[in-house]
Order: structure tokens, then sequence, then C-alpha cells
């Protein structure tokens, strides 16, 4: 007559022990994988919000240069015109000491 076993798990119903479940390799690999996975996550979203902060400022600097740009253009007209009064208040002034 063979001794009979008793239950060690949860299936009491069963005579014989079940042995301790042996995963496989790529199950047993998975838990690193699941850590790496969520590091890599946290990095890529703190990559993520730095790019957006640097996008802001970038944005906003682009605008200010815009209307730098903008303002010197008319900045351009007006040397233009004050060149050419003061070129002709000179020809004005040669021409009168000249007479």
């Amino acid at each position: 007559m063979t001794p009979r076993l008793v239950p060690t798990h949860k299936h009491a119903h069963m005579e014989t022990p079940v042995p301790p479940v042996r995963w496989p390799l790529c199950m047993r690999r998975a838990r690193p994988t699941r850590a790496c996975t969520a590091r890599r996550y946290d990095e890529s979203t703190g990559r993520k919000r730095a790019l957006e902060e640097e996008l802001a400022d970038l944005e906003g600097k682009l605008e200010r240069a815009e209307k730098l740009v903008t303002g010197l253009a008319g900045e351009r007209t007006r040397w233009w015109v004050l060149m050419l009064l003061m070129l002709v208040m000179v020809i004005v002034m040669v021409m009168v000491t000249v007479m």
C-alpha cells in the first residue's frame, strides 16, 4: 500500500501535489522587460516634455524675431527717405551758395 500524499496546493481534490509552475524562459524575461519598458517610457515622456518646452520657447523667439524684422523693414524705408531728404537739402544748399 502506497502512502497517501497530503495535498499542499489549492487543488485539494487531487491526490498528488502539483509541481510548481516552471515558467518558460521567455516568460521569466518578461519581468525585466516590463521594468525596462517602464523606464524607457518614463525617459521618453521626460524627453517629450523637454522638447515641448523647447518648442514653446523657440516659437516665442521666432515670433519676436518676425516682429523685429518687420519693424526693421519699416526703419529701412524711413532711413532711405531721410537720406534722400538730406541729399536734396545738401544739393539745395550747394546750389544756393554757388548762386
